[in-house]
């Protein structure tokens, strides 16, 4: 969703480590970071759960024992929000199944980081239009409903957020 217009970084050998994350958190003028956030999947999440800092502490915090971190979902990576988005594709370590290892092409998966709300744009055209249809199933003694929305989403600053991405030979 994000990576077809973003500034994208690639990682050589495609490991997420501390060191990747804090350029990438750098990478986004400091503008954009009072309101920014990583976005990923929850197989990334689960690959960033054992990274460390430079002093051995976890750099993901999921908040759970702090009460004014209650309603934040994703929990802190580096100290900024995560939001999970499962429609993001899967990190991995090496090179997509249709890319040859070696080639130097980046998989699928990516981090996002920076001002999301700033940087790309969803669009509401019209409000969900809901169509009740009480004869379609009615032989099964049901009414069958169709809902109807339109949207689209566009980038809006490109300056706003840049993309990690996992593999570079």
């Amino acid at each position: 969703l994000f990576y077809k217009a973003a500034t994208v970084q690639t990682l050589t050998g495609g490991a997420i480590t501390y060191a990747a994350l804090l350029d990438l958190v750098h990478s986004v003028d400091p503008e954009y970071r009072l309101n920014a956030g990583f976005v990923f999947n929850d197989g990334t999440l689960k690959l960033i759960r054992g990274i460390l800092d430079d002093h051995d502490r976890p750099i993901f915090w999921d908040g759970a024992n702090d009460s004014l971190e209650a309603g934040l979902k994703g929990g802190r990576l580096m100290g900024y929000p995560v939001t999970i988005d499962q429609g993001s594709p899967n990190w991995s370590a090496t090179a997509t199944d249709d890319v040859p290892a070696g080639t130097g092409s980046p998989n699928e998966g990516y981090i996002a980081f920076g001002d999301i709300a700033e940087g790309y744009v969803i669009r509401d055209v019209a409000g969900i239009e809901v169509i009740v249809d009480p004869y379609g199933r009615a032989g099964y003694g049901e009414i069958q409903y169709f809902a109807i929305a339109r949207s689209d989403g566009t980038q809006q600053n490109n300056a706003a957020y840049k993309l990690l991405q996992g593999y570079h030979a």
